[in-house]
């Protein structure tokens, strides 16, 4: 436990993609992998904090390393077996000493406080913590960038390879590295961080720095904010101006409310702002990113909009930390995937997850695509693609008689899939498809690749049964439980399968109604070929009311209206009787097949 510490911000990686675009080429070209590493990660930690580099001056730095940078020392060494002491190489030996990290970083973030690099072997991050707890108590400095790098030791992975017996508790088998650095202050709080070195640590001194950064770093950055704030607005804006394909646009959020009225861009920029708050707040669009960004820094959780197919749209709170166990149960299925392809905007959560989130986790290319059927997307998907889709476009593919030729993973949520699509896209070439069930309210549930097949419910959870009926589910590491949409019948191997949609009860002048018992009855009067029923919207009164579409079009509709008005109250309560009633060609649904109001 650390005492009167917190942290600012904390960034891990385990590669340096990207690192051009935050430092000039001329910088970084000769240097290491080793270094170029922590410099990453302690670069991307304050940029988190919004710390610039001109902030930087009272700003304590300690760089911990076990092993430090053990390829270039061996290069070194290399270098002096091959040529002799003189003719040994100067790059490998200045990049070779344990103080290479610290002073690389030092330099480019312009860092003016005490430096330290510690080497303690498996004990190098714990000593670090120690040190900097100690600077911040005594005022040596007012904050401090503390951190830990290692990379892969060939050495003595070739040692462990060789003698499984005497290393036979080192389960990882292949060397860690990576680096993580946190910036931490001194405040009233504590840091639960338990600094027993565990039994493999000696062969991955980094460890304990990688696992506590990934338990408290953010989720998001600001790029990722961008993205999201990007979709959600131009999805509203496309509401409004019908440009639905417009969401899918990779054009930044400069210019995005070119020629859009002020009070429409407040109110969108105010729903976008209760997405990571719990009420709607006015946001500057000149600084839509940072003060969004800020929101959810402070708030550590992101509202997912219910579809409101089954009533009013509702908000459905998820922590950062929920999130994070949601990605981590998911992240198995998709251990070979290269590249997401997704259609689904980040601000929907069955997007965020399986798209911006998944994408972050697997450390590969996120590509944005609109829905439409008619692309050539043999041009577009690779082999080892994920392809993050929805019900409804797939079923246009499967009629449309799209052959897949890569060997290309199919991902589908929203709504359930029909068996006919699943099929047919077996039939088409598919090489793996994942059919996701879950809620808004609860994330993924559970899975499964065919439509023979029932789901298997997702190691984050936790089944509550009654008789043999899975009512709820909890999850295992937090006190989050949700009843199930569905009824739900669970079998073996916790595998479960809807049997019916919960038919939730809704209050018409404070009687208890039931939409499905209501939609059941109409569907039963002639020439009804479907139909659907829901709750009015508040500013529209409180009754229920109802969508048909017709077996034939062309009959009197007026006296088909005569005719139902007598059946339903043969048949319905006066609170049943739906008060408003839309005739059509077909149900109003999203685009990613939910039923949606009227």
């Amino acid at each position: 436990m650390l005492k009167n510490v917190s942290i600012i911000s904390t960034y891990n990686t385990d590669n340096i993609t990207g690192l051009e675009k935050d430092f000039e080429l001329k910088k970084i070209r000769r240097m290491d992998f080793f270094s170029k590493l922590a410099l990453k990660s302690a670069a991307n930690c304050l940029k988190i904090a919004d710390i610039s580099l001109e902030e930087n001056k009272n700003i304590g730095l300690i760089v911990a390393t076990g092993y430090g940078p053990v390829k270039k020392t061996c290069d070194f060494m290399d270098s002096i077996i091959d040529f002799g002491d003189e003719c040994a190489s100067p790059n490998a030996f200045s990049s070779s000493v344990h103080n290479s990290a610290l002073t690389t970083i030092s330099i480019l973030l312009n860092i003016k406080g005490p430096s330290l690099t510690v080497s303690n072997l498996d004990s190098s991050f714990q000593s670090a913590l120690a040190i900097a707890q100690t600077w911040l108590s005594c005022g040596t400095a007012e904050k401090v960038l503390v951190g830990a790098v290692d990379e892969i030791h060939t050495v003595a992975q070739n040692i462990i390879e060789k003698n499984v017996e005497v290393f036979k508790d080192f389960n990882n088998k292949n060397i860690g590295f990576g680096s993580a650095f946190f910036l931490l202050e001194k405040s009233d709080n504590n840091i639960d961080v338990n600094l027993e070195n565990k039994t493999d640590s000696k062969f991955y001194p980094s460890c304990l720095a990688m696992e506590l950064s990934k338990k408290y770093s953010l989720i998001l950055d600001k790029q990722d904010i961008e993205t999201i704030s990007c979709d959600f607005i131009k999805t509203e804006l496309s509401k409004k101006y019908k440009n639905v394909l417009n969401v899918f646009e990779n054009d930044g959020i400069s210019n995005i409310f070119t020629d859009v009225d002020k009070q429409t861009e407040q109110e969108i920029l105010q729903t976008l702002s209760s997405i990571f708050s719990k009420e709607k707040i006015n946001i500057n669009k000149d600084f839509v990113v940072d003060e969004i960004f800020n929101l959810f820094k402070k708030n550590k959780f992101i509202n997912f909009l219910t579809s409101g197919s089954t009533g009013i749209s509702k908000q459905c709170k998820h922590s950062q930390d929920n999130i994070k166990e949601e990605v981590s149960a998911v992240l198995p299925l998709f251990k070979d995937i290269k590249r997401i392809v997704c259609l689904v905007p980040s601000f929907h959560s069955y997007g965020f997850i399986f798209g911006l989130q998944l994408s972050k986790r697997l450390n590969v290319e996120l590509i944005k695509m609109p829905p439409i059927p008619t692309t050539d997307w043999n041009n577009v998907l690779q082999d080892n693609d994920l392809f993050v889709t929805f019900p409804m476009f797939l079923n246009q593919l499967v009629k449309l008689g799209y052959k897949f030729t890569k060997k290309v993973t199919v991902l589908t949520s929203t709504a359930p899939c029909p068996k006919e699509t699943m099929d047919g896209l077996y039939d088409n070439g598919v090489n793996t498809l994942i059919e996701i069930y879950g809620a808004s309210e609860a994330g993924a549930i559970g899975y499964r690749n065919k439509s023979t097949e029932g789901f298997k419910l997702l190691p984050c959870w936790k089944p509550k049964l009654n008789n043999n009926t899975m009512v709820s589910i909890k999850r295992k590491d937090s006190d989050m439980e949700i009843e199930l949409p569905d009824n739900v019948e669970l079998f073996e191997d916790n595998r479960f399968k809807p049997v019916s949609r919960k038919d939730n009860a809704v209050q018409v002048a404070g009687i208890n109604v039931y939409p499905n018992k209501v939609k059941d009855i109409l569907c039963k009067f002639e020439n009804v070929k479907e139909a659907a029923v829901r709750l009015s919207k508040p500013e529209e009164g409180n009754f229920l009311k109802a969508f048909i579409v017709l077996k034939d079009s062309n009959i009197d509709k007026e006296q088909f209206m005569k005719n139902l008005k007598v059946y339903m109250k043969q048949n319905l309560t006066a609170h049943e009787t739906p008060k408003k009633i839309n005739l059509g060609t077909e149900l109003p649904k999203t685009q990613f097949g939910k039923m949606k109001d009227w």
